[in-house]
């Protein structure tokens, strides 16, 4: 008995493993910064420069239906273009917020970090919330449904 319990100790050990490593992550933003360090990380001023819209993809086809299609089979992804925009966004320390369109100033108020990388803005033009899709540094990309928007870090 003492010769088959080492084995099947490494068996049982080698088997929970491989499960807990395959586990899905969470991959939520909060896992890779803090809410604080997001809301330092968008600080500067942003140019709009891809929009993109997440289609759903069964067997490498775009589906209009995916509630009706294999749940396992169904994958989403985000098809890019590029914009001819001249706009910018501006976020500052303090917690002030400014969108520009051709050098001119067309919203401004202030801007939070939310929970889950939530970005909740107040302005002179709307009260929005948006979902921030990575932690900026390069790029930002703003999710708003099944809508996406890349901004580029000027400075």
């Amino acid at each position: 008995m003492k010769n088959n319990f080492f084995p099947l100790v490494t068996v049982a050990l080698f088997a929970l493993l491989s499960v807990t490593s395959c586990t899905k992550q969470n991959n939520s933003i909060d896992s890779e910064l803090s809410t604080q360090n997001i809301q330092t990380a968008i600080v500067g001023s942003w140019q709009f420069v891809e929009k993109g819209v997440e289609v759903a993809m069964h067997d490498g086809h775009i589906c209009s239906d995916p509630q009706n299609m294999a749940q396992d089979k169904v994958t989403y992804v985000v098809q890019w273009e590029n914009v001819a925009s001249d706009e910018k966004r501006q976020f500052k320390p303090n917690g002030d917020y400014s969108t520009y369109v051709k050098t001119a100033l067309t919203c401004q108020g202030t801007f939070k970090i939310a929970d889950s990388g939530v970005l909740e803005m107040n302005t002179n033009c709307a009260n929005t919330i948006e979902k921030i899709e990575n932690v900026p540094a390069t790029y930002l990309t703003i999710k708003q449904g099944s809508n996406y928007f890349k901004y580029l870090k000027l400075d």
